[in-house]
C-alpha cells in the first residue's frame, strides 16, 4: 500500500457525505500507519566483532549486536538467528555464510538510572557463533568484510528520509589470516556498551562511543554517512549475495556529515579516543555512523561501523555544582591556576566546599591526581546531599607525611564534583596545584635495656637470661621489631622473642633458656635486633647485634636433710588435740655448693600432706634453703587404727642441665594410739549425809578417753530398772536425793564396752 492507494481511497470518499467519510478515511490512515509500524523492526543501531580464540587457533567469535527500540518496536520480529556474509574484499566473491543464534536480550542502561524515561528504552540483542577461519582460505593480501542487513529503522528518526522504509547494513572489515606465509593474529576493535542517554536541547553533551583493541593496535575514528543497504519494508532480510553494495542513508534537508545533529556544537567525534561531543539546537531523534579504523605500524589493517541513535528533548535546565578550596582557618579561597604552598607542619587537610544552585540534589566527589600516582590522599566524603543552593557540603582533601613534592616541582591534580542531573550529571572541577614542603623523617632507633656490655652475655647450661628491646621513632610513625639469627632459628634454641608493631615506641622482651639437650658443648650465638619503620613504601632501619655464649662446667649436687634424728619420729596419738607431745615439728634444710638456684618440695608417699593436715610450702632460693614442718596430731591421723607410717620424700632439685641436679631426703613418722587402762575400782557404798565424807557416788579412776574408746555416759537404776539417773559427763556425781536407802545398779558405757556394778545408799 502506497501513497496512490490512500489517493484513490481519499477521491472515493469525496464522492459521499462529509462528516461520516472523513472518519472513515482518517480511520484508515491510522490503520494504515500502525500496521505499517508495526511491521518494522525499529533498529537503533549495532555493530559487528571478530574476536581471536586464544585457546583454539584458527578459531574467532562472532559476534553481532543489534541496538531496538524496545519502546515502538516489534518484539515479535527479534530474529533467534540470523545469517551474515563473508566478501573477499578484491573482487566480492562470497567466502561463506554464517548462522549466529541469539545469545541473549538486555537493557542499555542510562548514566544516570534516574533519568531513565519510559518514552526511550533500548535494548541490546546478542548474536553469535564460533568460527573456523583456515589460513589457507583467508589469506588475500586485500582482506575480507562480513555483513549483515536488516529493516527497518526507526520511523521517528528525523534526519534521514524514509527512516522506517531504510534498513541497516551492519559492516566490518579485516585482513587475512595469514600474510606472507606468516600467521596474523589479529581481533577487531570492539565498541564498548553504549548508555542509553537522550540529549537535552542547548546544553552540551559527550557521549562514550570507544572501542579497545586487544591487540594494542592504534584506533582511530569518524563519522560517516550510515548504511542502508538492500533491505526494505518488503524484503527485511535480503540475500547479500545478490548485490554486494550497500547504499548509505539519504540525509534529510540542512544535515550532512558536518552537521548530523545540528546545533551551536555539532556532533563530532573526537578522532583519538572515539568520545562524541554536541549541543543540539533543534529536538528530534537522529541517527549517525562512527567508522572505527584500526593501524598496526600505520598501515590499515581493518574496521567496523557502528550505528546508533540518539534523541534531543527539551529538558529542564540542571545548573553545575560548584566546588571551592582553602586552608583551614582562612577566609579567602584557593584560586586556581596559584600554586598553594604547605610548610613543614602538621597540617595535612585543606577545607573543601561544594554548593549547587539547583533545588535539591545528590552530588559526587572524585579525586583525579595528573602528574602522581598515590594512595596517600584522600578526598571526603564521596557522595553528599544538598538541600537547596543556601546549602553547603563540606569536605576534607587530606594527605599522610608520605606525600611530597619530587624535585620542588607541584602536585597537580583535578577535585570534581558531579551532581545527579539528567540525562547525566553536570560536573565542576577544581585543578589544585599544591607544593608540599619536605618534611624530614628521623630514623628509628632501638637498644637493650640492661645494657649488655660490649652487647655480650655468657650464662650457664640451666640459668636464663632476659632483657628488653626498645624500639623508639620520635616522628611517631609505625614501627615494628624483630629479632633474627644468624644461620639458625631463635626457638630451637631455647630464645623467645615476639615480633611486635607499634607507633612511636615498643618494648619487647627477649629471654632465653638454653635446651638442655645442649649440655656440656660450649656454644655461641649471634643476634640481629632490628627496628623498622615503613615510611613512604620504603624500610628504614636501624639494628643492635648481641653475641651470646652458653658455658658449660662441673656441676656439684644439692643436697637435702632434716634436723630429726634418723629422719624418724614417734608419737602417741591422744585422744585430745592440745597435748604438746602430739605436735610434730621440724626443718628442712636444702644448699647447693655451686649456688645455684633450687627449689625444694614435699611429696607423702601414697597420701596428699594438705589433706593429712601437714604445713609444709614449696620454696625457691639461691644456694641454701631452711623451711619449718609442722603437724598437729588428731585422731583422723591414725586412721582407725593403733598404730601407722607416715613416708614423706624431700626433694631439692637445681636449676640446671646436668643429670645429677636433685638430692632426695625420706622421712618416716611413726604414730601410736594412746591405750586404755580397764583395771579401776568402783566404790560400792555412798552415805550422802552432808559430812563432807563420801557424801556422792563418783569414779575419779575411770579409764581415760583414746581415738579408739571414749565414754559415753553413766546410767543408774532401782532394783524394779526404773532410771534414776544418767549422765554423759566422765566427772560425773549422783547425791541419791529424793531416794532410800537401798542397793542400786549402775552402768558404764565405753564406745566399744560397758561396765556394771552396784552402789548402796546409806544415810
Amino acid at each position: 500500500m502506497n501513497y496512490l492507494t490512500i489517493r484513490s481511497v481519499y477521491q472515493s470518499i469525496q464522492k459521499h457525505g462529509r462528516r461520516c467519510h472523513y472518519i472513515l478515511f482518517f480511520s484508515f490512515i491510522l490503520f494504515f500507519f500502525s500496521f505499517h509500524r508495526a511491521q518494522a523492526t525499529h533498529i537503533v543501531g549495532g555493530e559487528i566483532a571478530l574476536v581471536r580464540n586464544t585457546q583454539q587457533a584458527g578459531i574467532y567469535d562472532l559476534r553481532v549486536n543489534l541496538y531496538f527500540d524496545a519502546v515502538h518496536g516489534n518484539l515479535q520480529l527479534d530474529d533467534p538467528s540470523i545469517t551474515v556474509y563473508i566478501f573477499r574484499k578484491r573482487d566480492n566473491t562470497l567466502m561463506e555464510k554464517v548462522l549466529l543464534n541469539r545469545q541473549g536480550t538486555e537493557s542499555v542502561e542510562y548514566t544516570e538510572p534516574t533519568c531513565a524515561k519510559a518514552s526511550l528504552k533500548t535494548l541490546r540483542i546478542r548474536y553469535a557463533t564460533s568460527l573456523p577461519l583456515p589460513p589457507n582460505k583467508y589469506n588475500d593480501a586485500k582482506g575480507y568484510y562480513i555483513v549483515w542487513e536488516r529493516c527497518c529503522r526507526n520511523f521517528a528518526i528525523t534526519n534521514i528520509v524514509n527512516p522506517d522504509q531504510s534498513g541497516s547494513a551492519f559492516y566490518l572489515e579485516f585482513p587475512a589470516v595469514q600474510q606472507n606465509g606468516n600467521d596474523f593474529n589479529n581481533s577487531s576493535p570492539q565498541f564498548s556498551k553504549p548508555t542509553g542517554d537522550y540529549i537535552c536541547l542547548n546544553e552540551p553533551f559527550v557521549f562514550d562511543f570507544s572501542a579497545t583493541d586487544p591487540d594494542g593496535d592504534e584506533l582511530r575514528y569518524s563519522l560517516v554517512t550510515p548504511l542502508i543497504g538492500n533491505s526494505s519494508f518488503g524484503n527485511p532480510l535480503p540475500r547479500s549475495t545478490d548485490n554486494p553494495t550497500y547504499p548509505a542513508a539519504v540525509w534529510s534537508p540542512g544535515i550532512d556529515l558536518q552537521h548530523v545533529i545540528p546545533g551551536a556544537a555539532p556532533l563530532k567525534v573526537n578522532s583519538s579516543s572515539g568520545q562524541l561531543s554536541v549541543t543540539a539546537n533543534q529536538t528530534g531523534l537522529y541517527v549517525f555512523s562512527v567508522l572505527c579504523e584500526e593501524y598496526r605500524n600505520n598501515l590499515r589493517i581493518g574496521s567496523v561501523r557502528r550505528d546508533f541513535q540518539l534523541m534531543v528533548l527539551d529538558c529542564k535546565k540542571n545548573q553545575a555544582p560548584q566546588i571551592w578550596l582553602r586552608q583551614p582557618g582562612k577566609v579567602a579561597f584557593y584560586t586556581p591556576g596559584d600554586t598553594l604552598v604547605i610548610e613543614d607542619t602538621l597540617q595535612r587537610c585543606l577545607d573543601v566546599l561544594v554548593i549547587d544552585p539547583d533545588s535539591s540534589t545528590t552530588v559526587s566527589l572524585m579525586l583525579q591526581p595528573l602528574n602522581f600516582t598515590s594512595s596517600a590522599i584522600l578526598f571526603t566524603p564521596t557522595t553528599g546531599s544538598l538541600n537547596g543552593p543556601a546549602d553547603t557540603l563540606r569536605g576534607q582533601l587530606c594527605w599522610n607525611g608520605c606525600l611530597e613534592s619530587k624535585d620542588g616541582q607541584p602536585l597537580l591534580m583535578n577535585l570534581l564534583v558531579r551532581d545527579q542531573g539528567c540525562p547525566v550529571g553536570k560536573t565542576d572541577t577544581l585543578l589544585l596545584t599544591l607544593l608540599l614542603k619536605d618534611k624530614p623523617n628521623h630514623v628509628p632507633t632501638i637498644q637493650i635495656d640492661p645494657l649488655l656490655p660490649n652487647f655480650t652475655a655468657e650464662i650457664h647450661f640451666g640459668d636464663s637470661l632476659t632483657f628488653q628491646v626498645i624500639g623508639n621513632d620520635v616522628d611517631g610513625d609505625s614501627i615494628a621489631l624483630a629479632a633474627i639469627g644468624r644461620g639458625f632459628d631463635l626457638p630451637l634454641e631455647g630464645m623467645s622473642f615476639l615480633h611486635a608493631v607499634a607507633k612511636g615506641h615498643l618494648s619487647v622482651p627477649f629471654t632465653w633458656k638454653p635446651p638442655c639437650d645442649g649440655i656440656g658443648k660450649e656454644k655461641s650465638y649471634t643476634v640481629d635486633f632490628i627496628v623498622t619503620e615503613k615510611h613512604c613504601e620504603e624500610d628504614v632501619k636501624d639494628t643492635v647485634t648481641v653475641y651470646l655464649k652458653v658455658l658449660s662446667e662441673n656441676n656439684q649436687p644439692p643436697q637435702i636433710k632434716t634436723s630429726l634424728e634418723n629422719n624418724t619420729a614417734f608419737r602417741v596419738v591422744h585422744f585430745t588435740d592440745d597435748v604438746p607431745e602430739s605436735m610434730i615439728s621440724f626443718q628442712v634444710l636444702a644448699s647447693d655448693d655451686d649456688q645455684d638456684t633450687i627449689t625444694v618440695s614435699g611429696s607423702g608417699r601414697g597420701f596428699s600432706l594438705e589433706e593429712a593436715g601437714m604445713h609444709f610450702e614449696e620454696h625457691r632460693g639461691v644456694g641454701s634453703l631452711t623451711l619449718p614442718f609442722t603437724w598437729q596430731l588428731t585422731c583422723k591421723a591414725l586412721q582407725n587404727r593403733d598404730s601407722i607410717t607416715y613416708l614423706i620424700d624431700f626433694i631439692v632439685q637445681e636449676n640446671s642441665c646436668h643429670p645429677d641436679n636433685t638430692d632426695t631426703t625420706t622421712v618416716a613418722l611413726l604414730l601410736k594410739a594412746q591405750t586404755s587402762a580397764s583395771d579401776f575400782l568402783p566404790p560400792n557404798v555412798f552415805t550422802p549425809n552432808n559430812d563432807l565424807l563420801n557424801d556422792f557416788f563418783e569414779i575419779k579412776n575411770l579409764p581415760p578417753n583414746t581415738c579408739q574408746e571414749q565414754f559415753e555416759g553413766v546410767f543408774i537404776y532401782n532394783r524394779w530398772g526404773v532410771s534414776v539417773f544418767q549422765t554423759a559427763a566422765r566427772d560425773f556425781r549422783w547425791d541419791g536425793e529424793g531416794f532410800s536407802t537401798g542397793v542400786y545398779f549402775y552402768l558404764l558405757q565405753y564406745t566399744n564396752r560397758r561396765y556394771k556394778g552396784m552402789i548402796s545408799l546409806l544415810r
